[in-house]
């Protein structure tokens, strides 16, 4: 298992959210996996995540009920003991 989790939050903009993504696995720390939480009402940002093609990275719909339920049901998904959140309009340097 990993060592941290990345909860990524994401909504309607699939360009961002797949900089983001990539910007957490660019890191130099890579005992991590990465869970993009995305309430939005297309498949856009599915689409980008799976293009990534990277078994550290898992994506799940949410409930589309806001941000606040969407980081809750994502915080359910994570596997490690420490956890990190990044949305999709920031990127890690």
């Amino acid at each position: 298992h990993a060592r941290l989790s990345v909860v990524v939050l994401s909504f309607e903009r699939a360009s961002w959210c797949l900089e983001a993504v990539r910007s957490v696995l660019g890191q130099t720390f890579a005992d991590l996996d990465v869970v993009v939480s995305d309430d939005s009402r297309d498949d856009a940002v599915a689409d980008a995540v799976a293009s990534l093609g990277d078994p550290r990275v898992r994506y799940r719909r949410g409930p589309q009920r806001g941000q606040l339920a969407n980081l809750r049901s994502a915080l359910d998904e994570t596997r490690t003991e420490f956890v990190a959140i990044l949305h999709d309009d920031d990127v890690w340097r």
